[in-house]
């Protein structure tokens, strides 16, 4: 199954998701991406070739996946927005303060929760 991460600029959340999802699920295939323009930069940034790869897209928030929606038809009807996509969405509600990279110690109890969600939400949908 191949599943991409997204958020504003492919520098912290995306990419976590996807480390942290590689070691836990190894038999899937991850991506990262940024929907932001002016944030990423190619090769970072979300096209429709992302988005036809995906099986499961992961939103970090719903902002992100609202902005897909405008920029890709495609998006139109998943499961947040039942019009008959093929694709399974998620929206995890990451708050932005989480940076990739950061020591556990660093990371607040709220950001581990925040992975945990998500683990929760995709452990059924991975195995």
């Amino acid at each position: 199954m191949n599943v991409l991460f997204v958020d504003t600029s492919n520098q912290d959340k995306a990419p976590a998701m996807a480390a942290f999802f590689a070691l836990a699920f190894a038999a899937h295939a991850y991506r990262s991406k940024g929907v932001s323009q002016v944030y990423s930069a190619a090769p970072d940034y979300l096209v429709q070739a992302d988005i036809d790869w995906a099986n499961v897209i992961v939103f970090a928030d719903d902002v992100h996946y609202e902005v897909a929606k405008l920029r890709f038809p495609s998006m139109a009807g998943s499961p947040l927005d039942p019009a008959g996509t093929t694709k399974v969405v998620y929206t995890l509600n990451i708050p932005d303060y989480y940076v990739y990279g950061a020591s556990v110690v660093q990371q607040t109890a709220a950001t581990q929760a925040y992975m945990t969600n998500a683990q929760l939400k995709l452990n059924k949908k991975l195995k």
